[in-house]
């Protein structure tokens, strides 16, 4: 009997993973491992490798000794090493299109809520003041040029829902061609012309060694004063040092984070002094539609393994 091992989870159940592949013939195990050495000790005689945010590093994709994928979870693959998993010609598999249009919707309310400054009114109210002057300025959200870094899935359904405001749009990717795509509205911008010219600059890239604090000091310094920072990618990809001193000098007039660099609600954190930065716990994702999808997807996934079927996302070209 083949059997696929978890070795991390977090939702509140697993048990649609597990029926669909012990009705596949497989077995099913989740380990919620607490170290490298546990993880190790796991997967080693692992058929299917299923992980949320565990590290599966090369020590232990090298110590795998019949793996036939490795399946994320989720959208991005940071915590895999794509390069050891091709090495060993171990397919590495993802689930990107659960929670496209939830995060889609999560990018747009960080922007109303930040441009209208709702939060900022809420908590004056709530204060006893009943006047907005404390929100000024506000300028009207389809006055605004929104700039999408990456032209993915996700930043693909955003662009999609962004005219409707009367919005200008530019997008810039450096793999898909942005035009071919063939979004109405949509204007194809180089990195640096989304950075010059827009008003809000939302995130859309994953993170990997090129991307990895993108957004620094220098990149603050092509951009317009008082734009606004949308990321619901990676914690990673912004430097939240330098990403202070912009919101400190006023560079950044906003700064809605779903991600950080650590993602935990850390009351130390720098960011978190600032009335003018919006945070969720990674949860742009959520719905209990996109939950659904996403059990269902990883489940999916390890029977095609098994059965020696095409995956339907395979991030390093291992079929």
């Amino acid at each position: 009997m083949m059997n696929v091992v978890m070795t991390d989870a977090q939702y509140e159940s697993v048990e649609i993973i597990r029926s669909k592949i012990e009705e596949a013939g497989a077995s099913f195990k989740l380990c919620n491992c607490k170290d490298e050495e546990e993880i190790l000790r796991e997967t080693e005689y692992a058929d299917v490798v299923l992980c949320h945010f565990d590290q599966i590093n090369r020590r232990v994709i090298e110590n795998l000794k019949k793996c036939k994928a490795i399946i994320r979870g989720a959208v991005g693959v940071d915590n895999i090493d794509i390069q050891a998993a091709t090495d060993c010609g171990i397919p590495v598999v993802n689930v990107p299109d659960y929670g496209r249009a939830d995060i889609a919707d999560h990018v747009l309310m960080f922007a109303l809520a930040a441009s209208k400054k709702v939060f900022t009114l809420d908590r004056e109210v709530k204060e006893g003041k009943w006047t907005y002057y404390s929100a000024k300025p506000v300028h009207r959200f389809s006055s605004k040029t929104v700039g999408l870094l990456g032209f993915g899935g996700i930043s693909q359904l955003v662009a999609k829902r962004l005219p409707a405001f009367g919005c200008n749009v530019l997008a810039y990717d450096a793999f898909l061609d942005v035009d071919a795509i063939g979004i109405p509205g949509i204007k194809k911008a180089s990195y640096d012309e989304v950075l010059s010219q827009s008003d809000i600059i939302s995130i859309h890239v994953p993170l990997n060694s090129e991307t990895r604090k993108m957004i620094n000091k220098d990149a603050f310094g092509k951009m317009k004063d008082g734009v606004m920072i949308i990321n619901t990618a990676r914690g990673g990809i912004i430097d939240e040092s330098d990403l202070c001193d912009a919101l400190a000098s006023g560079k950044v007039s906003a700064a809605c984070l779903d991600v950080l660099e650590t993602e935990s609600a850390d009351v130390n954190n720098p960011l978190f002094k600032f009335d003018n930065v919006i945070v969720t716990p990674h949860s742009a994702w959520y719905s209990e539609e996109s939950v659904n999808i996403l059990l269902n997807s990883i489940a999916d996934e390890a029977i095609r393994a098994i059965r020696g079927e095409a995956h339907r996302h395979v991030v390093n070209g291992i079929r």
